[in-house]
């Protein structure tokens, strides 16, 4: 037998015989990320459960808009633009040290934009429908 099949049959036989090595652990799950949280916030809305969408808002966001007038400000909007239909793919921007995610919204009557406004520490600071 040559050198050369020697190696190779060396080289096969190692490769058959060693214990595979074990799959390295899972990555721990990154946090939400700012488009995921807002598409979650707008979700939390258009369901009617506006504690959940208050939950990372601000000190100063949940005093000028706690829970209950989330709720009265999504019916008039509603009133005015017609019903929701749905939400189209989020856009992130970075306005002024914020960070701004886009989300189309969809009404019976009139499309808008939602902007969810999150501060330096990842917190909701704004919260916005505008005409597209």
């Amino acid at each position: 037998m040559t050198t050369r099949s020697s190696l190779l049959l060396t080289l096969l036989f190692v490769a058959c015989t060693s214990t595979p090595t074990p799959a390295p652990p899972p990555a721990p799950a990154a946090p939400a990320s700012l488009t995921d949280r807002a598409t979650a916030l707008l979700n939390d809305i258009a369901g009617g459960r506006f504690a959940d969408a208050t939950r990372d808002f601000t000190p100063s966001m949940k005093e000028k808009l706690p829970a209950a007038a989330l709720e009265s400000v999504w019916t008039k909007l509603q009133e005015q633009a017609g019903a929701f239909s749905q939400f189209g793919g989020p856009t992130l921007t970075r306005e002024g040290g914020y960070d701004v995610v886009v989300v189309p919204a969809q009404f019976a009557k009139t499309p808008l934009n939602a902007r969810v406004v999150f501060d330096q520490s990842g917190s909701v600071a704004g919260l916005f429908f505008v005409p597209r």
